[in-house]
C-alpha cells in the first residue's frame, strides 16, 4: 500500500534503484534458503521504483520477525540445554559413585569410557589485595549516558558531554 502516489521513475531513479536491488541481492540474500524473503527479493528486480520500496519495506519487517523468531528459540534450546547438563552431572555423579562402590579407577561403556586421573594444577587466588597491579585485568570505563542525559535535561552542565541530536532522520519500520 503506498503512501505517496505513484510517477513515472526517471531513468536516474530506475538506474539508481537497480543498482542498490543488485547489491541488496548480493549481500542479503542467502543463497542457500529458498524462502519468501528470497523470493520477495528477486520479485523486486521486476518492479518499478516504488514497489521496490514497498516490497524492500516487507523484506525488513520479514527479516526482523525471522530474527525474533531464531531468538525465541535460543532461549527455548539454552534452557534445554541447561536441563541436559543438569542431567548429565547428576549422571556424572552416579558414575563416581558407583566407581566408587564397586573400586574400580576406570569403565568402558559402549559409548565412551570413564577414569579418574590426576588432576591439573591450577592456580587459587588467596589474597586479591596483595596481587600486582600487572596481573589484574580491569574492565574499560563507561560513561553512565543514561544518568548524563537526565542531569543535562535538569540544566545541570557535565563537563565532556552535551545532547546531540544526529544530522539524518532515523529510518523506523513498523509491522502492521
Amino acid at each position: 500500500m503506498s503512501t505517496t502516489t505513484p510517477r513515472t521513475p526517471s531513468a536516474d531513479a530506475l538506474m539508481q534503484s537497480v543498482s542498490l536491488y543488485q547489491q541488496a541481492i548480493a549481500e542479503l540474500v542467502d543463497p542457500d534458503e529458498d524462502d519468501e524473503i528470497g523470493r520477495r527479493f528477486h520479485a523486486a528486480g521486476r518492479q518499478t521504483p516504488a514497489q521496490m520500496l514497498e516490497t524492500m519495506v516487507d523484506v525488513v519487517v520479514l527479516l526482523d520477525q525471522r530474527a525474533e523468531f531464531m531468538e525465541s528459540l535460543m532461549r527455548r534450546y539454552k534452557t534445554k540445554q541447561a536441563r541436559l547438563e543438569a542431567r548429565a552431572e547428576r549422571a556424572r555423579q552416579t558414575v563416581r559413585q558407583l566407581m566408587d562402590v564397586t573400586a574400580t579407577t576406570a569403565a568402558e561403556g559402549t559409548l565412551g569410557t570413564a577414569s579418574y586421573v590426576k588432576p591439573r594444577a591450577s592456580v587459587a587466588i588467596v589474597d586479591f589485595a596483595k596481587l600486582p597491579e600487572r596481573y589484574i585485568r580491569r574492565p574499560e570505563p563507561e560513561a553512565k549516558k543514561l544518568d548524563i542525559a537526565g542531569a543535562i535535561k535538569r540544566g545541570e552542565a557535565v563537563p565532556g558531554a552535551e545532547m546531540q541530536t544526529p544530522n539524518e532522520p532515523v529510518l523506523r519500520i513498523v509491522e502492521f
